[in-house]
């Protein structure tokens, strides 16, 4: 869409060949809705993340080289077990899909990101991690919760 990400993704289960499935598989999930959190990246690299509805959240640059920018990206939430989600986005500041494992638990995270670099344009893979602090939930009334 104009004005969209640049890159897309999409997740699918899977299983490895001739193996049986074994657990639950992950589902979408609207567990975070309302939930603000705040991801520390680095000592300069600090975000935070508001998980609007099943397909919007709000990145934030609190302190770091893209502070005090801010946007709203698509994403995609599923729920991997109690606690831990896995959050897929693109972005339209950087030319990036990423899947990120969020683990309110430990309050830690994990991504991994497939883009293009921003001065040569060349395809690249990085990956990155946060320790987190859940700053507020919203529960919202029903009907709206579902």
């Amino acid at each position: 869409p104009l004005g969209g990400p640049p890159a897309r993704q999409e997740v699918t289960g899977g299983r490895i060949v001739g193996q049986p499935w074994v657990g639950p598989r992950i589902e979408p999930t609207s567990d975070l809705f309302g939930r603000r959190a705040m991801w520390v990246y680095s000592e300069n690299d600090i975000y935070e993340h508001i998980y609007l509805n099943a397909s919007w959240y709000v990145w934030h640059c609190l302190k770091g080289d893209e502070y005090p920018m801010a946007d709203t990206d698509p994403c995609a939430t599923f729920k991997v077990r109690e606690g831990i989600y896995l959050l897929t986005f693109s972005e339209k500041v950087m030319t990036m899909a990423a899947g990120m494992v969020l683990d309110f638990g430990a309050l830690r995270s994990y991504c991994a990101a497939i883009g293009r670099d921003s001065k040569t344009g060349e395809l690249s893979h990085f990956t990155f991690g946060a320790f987190g602090k859940v700053l507020s939930q919203t529960n919202y009334p029903d009907p709206l919760a579902a």
